[in-house]
């Protein structure tokens, strides 16, 4: 299974730098239902956007949310999602955008002496974000979506993108 996930690592870095623009980046976001922990909590990101064309981008990310722990035990939830970006609206400096893509969301928890009980779950996103173009090299942004699946949640994410290559 390690082999199977480097080599699709390395398949999805070398497909996505091989196009003209890329961008990294990251920031804060808040996910209204964390796992199966049904509170929202907030977490960091990091994203990565490479573009296809001048209207369609990939934009892989992983999010780990920052769950609150009681006496005896831990809980952590994360998520990796692979989305593509739509461009629809470019003007003013802003650059408007839709959201669809995969989510693979992770819930652990762990009571001492109990051992840790884990379960991952596929989702579909769907949202809109924006872009505002106020440097050259960093843009700020933000992003809300949705996940569909069995951890359903809204994620609202603001951030800052750095431009690495043209």
């Amino acid at each position: 299974m390690k082999r199977i996930s480097v080599l699709v690592f390395v398949f999805l870095v070398s497909f996505a730098t091989s196009y003209s623009q890329s961008i990294i980046g990251g920031g804060l976001a808040l996910g209204s239902n964390s796992g199966a922990y049904n509170v929202g909590a907030p977490g960091l990101f990091l994203q990565g956007e490479f573009y296809v064309n001048d209207k369609w981008s990939f934009s892989p990310d992983a999010i780990i949310y920052i769950v609150s722990n009681r006496v005896n035990e831990s809980r952590g939830f994360w998520e990796v999602n692979a989305n593509a970006n739509y461009y629809v609206y470019e003007d003013w400096g802003l650059s408007f955008y839709g959201i669809a893509g995969l989510n693979l969301s992770t819930a652990s928890y762990k009571i001492d002496g109990f051992g840790r009980r884990t379960n991952s779950e596929l989702g579909l996103n769907v949202g809109a974000g924006v872009n505002w173009d106020i440097q050259q090299n960093f843009t700020p942004f933000s992003e809300v979506k949705f996940t569909l699946g069995n951890y359903d949640q809204a994620v609202f994410k603001v951030g800052i993108k750095y431009q690495i290559s043209r």
